[in-house]
């Protein structure tokens, strides 16, 4: 039985206790206290941890983005730079034959 309800039972059914009695339940409770501190402790880190991870991922994810629209305007450019060099060596060939 939890010290919790071990204190409820005490509550409902008796009218003293003892401080022996009052002494081990306190115990309890300040065991359960601590564990519950170092529980949200560890969750604490646990979050902190997965956060980070978070945060390198999402800025992995950034520089990747990044790239693609480089490489998107690199190619775009580069179809713009053949059709003007066709276009000139079209030009070119006319003046040639005049």
């Amino acid at each position: 039985m939890s010290a919790i309800d071990e204190l409820k039972e005490i509550i409902q059914n008796q009218k003293s206790i003892s401080t022996k009695k009052l002494e081990s339940i306190v115990t309890e409770f300040e065991r359960m206290y601590i564990a519950q501190g170092k529980k949200i402790r560890s969750q604490k880190n646990n979050l902190s941890v997965m956060n980070t991870k978070y945060q390198r991922e999402r800025d992995k994810a950034k520089r990747r983005e990044a790239m693609v629209q480089q490489l998107e305007d690199l190619k775009l450019h580069h179809h713009n730079l053949t059709r003007e060099f066709n276009y000139l060596q079209e030009k070119y060939k006319r003046v040639a034959k005049k």
